[in-house]
């Protein structure tokens, strides 16, 4: 079935080569009807994790910041658009790229595991001193202590999901599943939800790079996601912006829940 969705766009043109700022002049942000074929677009949760209290893990809290605003858009927001999706029977495909260790109990895992072993990026072995910057970054980045440090690969090592797959819907992990899959049901349209817009449906398996590179057309749902913050930016939530703008200039549109759930 094919429907016309109202979907943001951004016009990277019209920009005064001649001004201080040539951007300002860029037509920016604009709205119009986007078509959609239900039978080759699939809705993309990923990330969606259940974490334990604060009690129970702060130092995971002290790093990840926008686990609050996440957990507010689970709620109140993304459960509900998937119970529409599946009522509507809209596909829907879980990613859970990292978190192999706590699939084992999912059909939908255990299915696309078989059908599409997973394939591996080739990684460099490297030098010791190359392991040791590794090591260095990531304390100086995230955890500060070896006590935070076996905080947060206990809590990653018992991730729940904020909404549960169910028996029918597949799950990925790596990105030539998730591209088999496409193949396969000829989806050639994936629309994300989940967390984070410029974190990991950027830059983890299945995420939209990856996908962009193999044609298929990557939009999102603006108000079902968030980003990763700094302290410069997140009084304003500006990486969130910048993450939806990236979305939308590199690959497809971003629409509304709302929309999609009135014009399905």
């Amino acid at each position: 079935m094919i429907i016309s969705v109202p979907g943001f766009y951004y016009a990277q043109q019209g920009a005064d080569p001649f001004a201080v700022h040539p951007g300002q002049s860029f037509e920016g942000w604009g709205k119009t009807e986007i078509p959609m074929d239900t039978s080759r677009t699939a809705v993309i949760v990923m990330h969606l994790w259940q974490l334990p209290p604060y009690e129970e893990c702060p130092a995971v809290y002290g790093h990840v910041e926008y686990l609050a605003r996440a957990e507010k858009i689970a709620k109140e927001k993304l459960l509900p658009f998937v119970q529409t999706m599946r009522e509507k029977g809209i596909r829907i495909i879980h990613v859970a790229a990292g978190f192999e260790g706590t699939l084992k109990t999912f059909p939908g895992y255990l299915r696309m595991a078989e059908k599409y072993p997973p394939q591996n990026w080739e990684r460099i072995e490297g030098s010791r001193l190359h392991k040791q910057l590794q090591q260095t970054h990531w304390r100086l980045m995230g955890a500060k202590t070896e006590e935070q440090n076996a905080q947060m690969d206990a809590v990653y090592a018992k991730y729940d999901f904020a909404i549960k797959p169910l028996e029918h819907e597949d799950m990925v992990t790596h990105t030539n599943q998730l591209f088999s899959l496409c193949k396969e049901h000829g989806i050639e349209h994936l629309i994300y939800t989940g967390f984070a817009v410029n974190a990991c449906l950027t830059m983890s398996p299945c995420g939209f790079l990856d996908m962009t590179r193999h044609g298929i057309m990557c939009s999102i749902v603006g108000d079902l996601t968030t980003a990763v913050e700094n302290r410069e930016s997140c009084t304003e939530q500006r990486n969130r912006e910048y993450g939806l703008w990236q979305f939308a200039v590199q690959s497809g549109f971003v629409f509304l829940s709302e929309d999609l759930i009135q014009k399905l």
